[in-house]
């Protein structure tokens, strides 16, 4: 029984700081910031006892190294490679940070309080179908579109919304699944056009390609700068920058290509 409880003791501190590693990375893949992250892993190894907690997060990795009372060093680093947006799950995250920290809860307690989160459905595909739809239309309409143009904007919506699903179902190069997404969405506004379903290409995209914009990175990469957290704001600012450019070359293929074929 001594051994064992021996063991339990040793275990505990690598335990704890692989808790505050999936915290931080449900965080940061829910569309957290990467000082969010940081400052909840380093307050959440403080918490479980921890003397002292160097943290540092880019959108890919974290990095923590966390010394405890009687001289143990735990160092841990998890790497990021997947990113999906879920402001609930980022709200109940830090409901449950906040929560160990003020009432202490005990390790066996947060990882249970940590499971029902993550057991808890996101936003089922089709409510995230049917806000496309509403963003594409209105965005469409906003940027001068016509009646006509605000009926095939959904279209559209529906088409970039079955290609983010394929892409990430296969595993896809965010990259590449940006242009693919800008080219039928392009592709299918030129033919509706064309067919005069539509009145105005641009508007229509204009439009729809709002629902790819990484307006979340660009915000969080802004945000970083000015807090003077370098290194983090110019990668956010960077993958912003080439799913832009993504969306740009995805748009100007489908024009240089339908362009020789219809016109």
């Amino acid at each position: 029984m001594v051994s064992e409880k021996l063991n339990q003791d040793a275990a505990a501190p690598t335990d704890a700081v692989h808790l505050a590693l999936d915290i931080g990375e449900q965080i940061l893949i829910s569309g957290g910031e990467v000082g969010r992250v940081e400052d909840t892993v380093s307050r959440l190894c403080t918490a479980f006892g921890a003397m002292r907690t160097d943290v540092f997060a880019i959108t890919s990795l974290i990095f923590v190294t966390a010394i405890w009372e009687g001289g143990a060093v735990i160092t841990q680093s998890r790497r990021i490679k997947t990113s999906e947006k879920c402001m609930q799950r980022l709200e109940l995250l830090n409901a449950l940070s906040r929560k160990i920290c003020n009432e202490q809860l005990s390790l066996s307690e947060a990882r249970v309080a940590f499971a029902e989160i993550m057991k808890k459905k996101t936003s089922s595909s089709y409510k995230i179908l049917l806000g496309s739809l509403l963003a594409a239309t209105a965005f469409t309409a906003f940027f001068g579109g016509d009646l006509w143009d605000c009926l095939v904007a959904p279209i559209v919506a529906v088409v970039i919304f079955l290609c983010q699903r394929l892409t990430r179902r296969i595993g896809g190069n965010r990259f590449l699944s940006q242009v693919l997404c800008s080219f039928l969405a392009s592709t299918v506004a030129t033919l509706a056009v064309t067919y005069h379903l539509g009145s105005s290409v641009d508007h229509v995209m204009i439009g729809c390609i709002m629902l790819l914009i990484p307006g979340i990175s660009f915000t969080h990469a802004v945000e970083n700068l000015i807090i003077g957290d370098t290194v983090s704001g110019l990668i956010s600012l960077s993958e912003a920058t080439v799913v832009a450019l993504a969306l740009a070359g995805g748009f100007a293929l489908s024009q240089g290509f339908l362009g020789g074929v219809l016109l």
